[in-house]
Formats: structure tokens, sequence, C-alpha cells
């Protein structure tokens, strides 16, 4: 009895150390008023990555490890008013970025 208490109690904390080491980060990006929104793609990609729509300029979600790009946009919605690459190491539940431009 005891080996299999044992060997669960291993398993479980198997799955959880891998689960833990998959765990995406949960990023904050703060936007100013002269550009109010933006978009994520990995770097060296086309397609955004699923941020959802910002509350009162805060965006919340979570982000895999790697390489992104951000590009900010101005009020209008399509003017690029400036792009900046980051990267998510992976090793923070929690990142943040805020944005200013002029």
């Amino acid at each position: 009895m005891r080996t299999k208490t044992l060997l669960l109690t291993l398993l479980l904390t198997a799955i959880g150390a891998v689960n833990l080491g998959a765990a995406a980060t949960k990023l904050t990006v703060k936007m100013d008023a002269t550009s109010p929104t933006m978009t994520i793609v990995p770097k060296g990609g086309e397609t955004p990555i699923e941020t959802g729509e910002p509350s009162t300029r805060i965006y919340e979600f979570d982000i895999d490890k790697g390489e992104y790009v951000l590009t900010a946009y101005g009020k209008d919605g399509e003017t690029v008013s400036g792009t900046i690459e980051f990267k998510i190491l992976g090793d923070s539940l929690e990142q943040q970025l805020t944005v200013l431009t002029n």
C-alpha cells in the first residue's frame, strides 16, 4: 500500500511540474491616450495573438514563452504609432508593459 501511495504521489508531482512548466504568463499591457490600441504578433509571424478587448486602455491576457512584436495604433485604429520587440522568458507568472508614445 505504501508503494502505491508513493508512486501516486510521485506521479502527481511530476504532472504538476509539467503543468507548471507549460503555464502561460499573464501579461498586462497599458496603452497611452495617443496609442490606445495594439496588436501582438509572434516575431517572424503574421497572425496576431488573441489579446481580447482593452479595458480603459489596459489589456490583460495569457501569453506563451517566446519573442513577440507589439504594434501600437493611433486613435483612428489604423495609424501605426510604433513597434517594440519583447521576449516572454517563461520564468515569471506575470509581466507588465507600458507603452508611451507622443
